[in-house]
């Protein structure tokens, strides 16, 4: 696709709102609701068997079997989401069985989306390595590389949200949507994903957040465990949204008719008076 019909798709994508996204979100997941919960199921499972892993089987472990173990934690922990994600998209647009089709579409999505979650990771890695050996003395050298982290942080959040319609259109058999295809198209639409994301989550998020402070000074893996089915339903909900201004930003599109171009007043009277 060339730059000339990017622009032209650009400029008549439907505008994606924080009302819109997350009004759309909510009709997707309750239409769904019914088909919806061997996914919730299976994140809920594996978010569990996360937190006993670590909290009971890193306990007697050495330090390098340890670190082993969190690391494929750690990157299930971002697959197996991308996995769940993938489907629920697929069934939120309308799939039906072939929803849960594991095809090369599929496992291409959950390969980029991985990826593009692991970089925020690589963030936090290097950003704990400022807090090594205790509180850091707040000086201005603490100072710039927090506000370079937090910069950072905040570049690679967007440029992930830009690329967004670029796994989920390879997932939908949108064999021509590149990631310069899916820049153009969310342009506007970051703003959007994030604040109907935040407006949907915010709620499941506090919710899980009270058993975790009821076992604040006891068992905490207990809290986390109480807190499984919300995060797994979190996943769900993100999915809903991306899968909705993919719907608003690019199907719906496919739909609109082309602009007419605009005819002057003065020539439409002497069209009017010819004809």
């Amino acid at each position: 696709m060339d730059s000339q019909a990017i622009g032209q798709e650009l400029a008549e994508a439907p505008s994606a709102g924080v009302e819109q996204l997350a009004a759309a979100a909510l009709k997707s997941l309750w239409r769904t609701a019914g088909r919806l919960g061997p996914l919730w199921l299976i994140g809920t499972l594996f978010i569990a068997l996360k937190i006993v892993a670590t909290n009971g089987l890193l306990a007697g472990a050495s330090e390098v079997q340890a670190g082993m173990t969190t690391g494929a934690l750690e990157l299930a922990g971002h697959v197996l989401p991308a996995a769940v994600s993938g489907l629920a998209i697929r069934m939120y647009l309308g799939r039906g069985r072939d929803a849960w089709k594991l095809d090369g579409a599929f496992w291409r999505y959950v390969g980029v989306i991985t990826l593009l979650s692991l970089a925020p990771v690589m963030l936090s890695v290097w950003v704990n390595t400022l807090w090594t050996g205790g509180l850091p003395k707040l000086d201005m050298g603490l100072l710039a590389e927090a506000t370079i982290a937090a910069a950072v942080l905040i570049l690679l959040v967007w440029s992930t949200l830009r690329l967004l319609l670029w796994p989920v259109g390879r997932l939908m058999g949108e064999a021509d949507m590149t990631p310069d295809r899916s820049w153009s198209l969310m342009r506007g639409g970051v703003v959007g994903f994030f604040g109907a994301s935040t407006l949907l989550t915010a709620p499941l998020f506090m919710l899980s957040m009270i058993p975790a402070m009821l076992t604040l000074h006891g068992d905490h893996a207990q809290g986390e465990l109480l807190g499984a089915p919300l995060g797994s339903a979190m996943t769900l909900v993100f999915a809903a949204v991306a899968a909705e201004i993919y719907r608003l930003r690019l199907a719906d599109l496919a739909g609109r008719p082309r602009p007419v171009a605009e005819v002057p007043p003065g020539q439409q009277r002497l069209t009017a008076s010819t004809s």
